[in-house]
């Protein structure tokens, strides 16, 4: 009878994630609710004095609740804001950066083996089709029976998403299938290694057409990275040759089937060259960023120890709009753009310096576990959120916490198969 509830318990677990996994990329407001359900049936199944002793047991898992951190840092954030009521929300909003830890540090090493991370990330895989498709049909829709102009481009395309987030989530796909793509091989996988393919081709067209100048230059890293990769650590000089000259005639092609993404980026340039006044003003998103964070720098400065607590963020950015002239970014209440001064306004020094660990010292355990596919979303994630503040919407605090916690995790399970050798029929 135990053996049978446990079972029923493991297995609402295992699907919940796998949930949560594809509809990330599809619609994540249907995600809280299989966040909840993961933390109720991990209390209805009890066993806690196990599930502790697998974190007392185990450094890695220790180590993973030790990513609640940042979370518990805007907890006591809230003791010396003056908008408490924003604070909560705040609070409310990033608390999946302390759920997901804490789930995936004491459940049973099974969810995290070599054939679960596979079977999770495919579902991950399929929901990027699955959105990508719904996002490509209604960009048809709308520009066939409503005449809508560049409905396949930009935030028109991602539609309730924003475009950056997409693109990221993209990317992780693309960098998915990459690693796993140069792994098959040819004769034995003809199939696969042609869906492949196809998928990396597809998801990376949706980048150019998201648009997003971050996507873009995230995607060149990560073809660069695997490009290194087989030919500097695997002596496998022809495949990572192949990667950079097939990078580079997507990246030409593009630029002269879809300019306008190249337009926006040498655009952006012009921006970051002229004059410092002129930014205050600007609407450019560029402009706009270098404006703010050249405000974000000056309460930094005022508040470098502690910052302005967790609920004071946003009036302490507005006040400093209003300060600056910078009505633009004063109308439409931007954020800080960038996480990291996000962060560090938020809680201050110890914020800031929790945030970067957060993401150097597993990117260093990834390095020595040789686990690429971690290393490269640890990448995507610490470029991206130089130019958006991705903790304060659930599309980038959920996207972060639930994969960083699962492939640190996986990472650290003994009985982890390499999804490098693992066969795919297992899962």
């Amino acid at each position: 009878m135990k053996n049978t509830k446990r079972r029923i318990h493991q297995g609402i677990f295992r699907y919940c994630m796998l949930a949560v996994a594809f509809l990330l990329p599809v619609s994540g407001r249907y995600v809280p609710p299989f966040i909840g359900l993961m933390f109720l049936n991990w209390i209805v199944e009890g066993r806690f004095r196990q599930k502790f002793r697998l974190v007392a047991s185990s450094r890695m898992r220790q180590f993973t609740l030790l990513f609640g951190l940042l979370y518990l840092l805007y907890l006591a954030g809230l003791i010396y804001t003056s908008n408490f009521e924003y604070g909560l929300f705040d609070l409310q909003v990033k608390l999946s950066l302390v759920v997901f830890p804490f789930l995936f540090a004491t459940m049973d090493g099974e969810h995290f083996s070599g054939p679960r991370r596979i079977q999770l990330l495919r579902f991950y895989i399929a929901g990027c089709l699955a959105g990508s498709l719904l996002f490509m049909g209604r960009a048809f829709v709308e520009t066939e029976f409503h005449h809508a102009i560049n409905a396949f481009f930009y935030g028109s395309l991602s539609w309730y998403f924003h475009s950056s987030y997409l693109s990221m989530y993209y990317n992780f796909a693309v960098a998915v299938l990459l690693g796993h793509l140069i792994t098959v091989e040819f004769r034995r996988k003809t199939v696969v290694y042609f869906a492949e393919t196809a998928l990396i081709l597809w998801f990376i067209i949706l980048v150019f057409l998201l648009s997003s100048k971050a996507g873009i230059l995230t995607l060149g890293g990560i073809l660069l990275f695997y490009s290194g990769l087989l030919i500097f650590k695997r002596k496998q000089l022809l495949p990572g040759i192949i990667i950079l000259v097939l990078g580079a005639i997507i990246f030409y092609t593009t630029s002269r089937l879809l300019p306008a993404p190249f337009e926006r980026m040498e655009y952006a340039g012009e921006v970051i060259r002229s004059d410092p006044g002129n930014k205050s003003q600007s609407t450019e998103s560029t402009g706009e960023r270098l404006a703010i964070w050249k405000a974000s720098s000056e309460i930094i400065r005022e508040h470098f120890l502690i910052g302005v607590g967790t609920g004071d963020v946003k009036d302490s950015l507005y006040g400093k709009y209003s300060e600056n002239k910078m009505y633009p970014a004063l109308v439409r209440k931007l954020n800080c753009h960038c996480q990291y001064l996000q962060t560090f306004i938020a809680l201050g020094a110890a914020g800031f310096l929790v945030l970067v660990l957060m993401l150097a010292l597993p990117a260093i355990q990834a390095v020595r576990r040789k686990d690429n596919l971690y290393l490269v979303f640890l990448g995507i994630f610490a470029f991206n959120i130089l130019v958006e503040s991705m903790f304060e919407t659930q599309a980038g605090v959920m996207f972060y916490a639930f994969f960083n916690a699962f492939l640190f995790v996986s990472m650290g399970t003994a009985d982890r198969l390499s999804a490098e050798h693992a066969d795919p029929e297992e899962s």
